[in-house]
């Protein structure tokens, strides 16, 4: 009883581990910390990045949290059509998740 408890456990335990992916079209997308990088580009909407779940925090590292936020980001950055992101310093960290709170935008004009 208790090892088949154990192995329905394994699956989530094995989620709880990976990070977001980054996906293949947003691997050029650039993050900025400064309004100075997007002032000619093209605003297309506020986004938010964001990882972890209360089960999964004792189980990730923050840098694989800040890697899976900042993959987020960039992903839905890549499905607005833009190239680069504006983060002001609102970063939310939790003992739980990070999460970014961006502005996408398009500079390279095509």
């Amino acid at each position: 009883m208790k090892i088949r408890l154990f192995l329905c456990f394994i699956p989530i335990l094995l989620m709880a581990c990976s990070t977001t992916p980054l996906k293949k079209e947003a691997e050029s997308t650039r993050i900025f910390f400064g309004p100075e990088e997007v002032k000619d580009c093209e605003y297309l909407g506020d986004i938010i990045g964001s990882e972890g779940h209360w089960y999964s925090s004792w189980l990730t590292s923050n840098r694989n949290l800040a890697k899976g936020a900042m993959n987020d980001l960039k992903n839905q950055a890549q499905r607005l059509g833009a190239d680069t992101i504006f983060i002001p310093t609102n970063l939310l960290l939790f003992k739980t998740s990070v999460t970014f709170i961006g502005q996408a935008y398009r500079c390279n004009k095509q």
